[in-house]
C-alpha cells in the first residue's frame, strides 16, 4: 500500500509538466497498440495519465488512473469523459464489461503486476483483448507468464522501443474473480 501511495503522490506532482516531457513518447506507444483495440466498444484504459488516449479510443472509453492529478488533466482534455480514480489490482468494474483493456508501461510500476493482469482478464468480456507494455528493463518477458496465468492467450508480441507489448485474448471460463 506504501508503494501505491508514493506512486499517486509522485504522478500527482508531475501532472503538470507530464504532457510537455512524455506526450510525444507515449504518443509513439499509443500509436503502436491502437490497431491490437476495436473501434467503439467499451474500452478501458489503465493507468490513463492526463487522458492522452481516451478520444482516440472512442465514446465508449474509460479511464482509470490512481492519481488524482492525473486524472484532473484528463477531465480537461476529454470533457464528459468517464474516469475513475482506482487501483489497478482491484479494479471496480463487474466480470466481463469491456470489449477490451489497455495499460501502458504501468505493470512494471505496480506491487503486484500478476494480480493487475487477473483484474484486466475479470473485466474484459470472453475473446475480448488486454493488451500491455511494459519496459522490458523492469519485467522482460515475466509478463507473458502472467498473462497466461491470468487465463489470456497471449496471440502477439514485440518490442517497441525499450518497451516490450503484449496483445492477449480472453479465453473461455477464464478470469474468475481473484482473491
Amino acid at each position: 500500500m506504501e508503494r501505491k501511495r508514493e506512486l499517486s503522490l509522485l504522478y500527482d506532482l508531475t501532472s503538470s509538466r507530464y504532457d510537455r516531457r512524455y506526450s510525444g513518447i507515449q504518443r509513439g506507444k499509443y500509436l503502436r497498440l491502437l490497431p491490437h483495440l476495436p473501434r467503439g466498444g467499451r474500452v478501458l484504459d489503465v493507468g490513463c495519465g492526463t487522458g492522452l488516449l481516451l478520444r482516440e479510443l472512442g465514446k465508449g472509453a474509460v479511464g482509470l488512473d490512481l492519481s488524482p492529478g492525473m486524472l484532473r488533466r484528463a477531465r480537461r482534455r476529454n470533457p464528459g469523459a468517464p474516469l475513475v480514480l482506482a487501483d489497478a489490482e482491484h479494479l471496480p468494474f463487474r466480470e466481463g464489461v469491456f470489449e477490451a483493456v489497455l495499460s501502458v508501461t504501468v505493470l512494471q510500476n505496480l506491487p503486484h503486476p500478476p494480480q493487475a493482469l487477473r483484474e484486466m482478464a475479470r473485466v474484459v468480456r470472453e475473446g475480448g483483448r488486454v493488451v500491455v507494455s511494459t519496459l522490458r528493463k523492469k519485467q522482460g518477458r515475466e509478463v507473458r507468464g502472467w498473462m497466461e496465468e491470468a487465463g489470456l492467450r497471449v496471440v502477439e508480441e514485440g518490442e517497441e522501443g525499450e518497451d516490450l507489448f503484449f496483445v492477449g485474448v480472453k479465453v473461455r471460463g477464464s478470469g474468475a474473480p481473484s482473491s
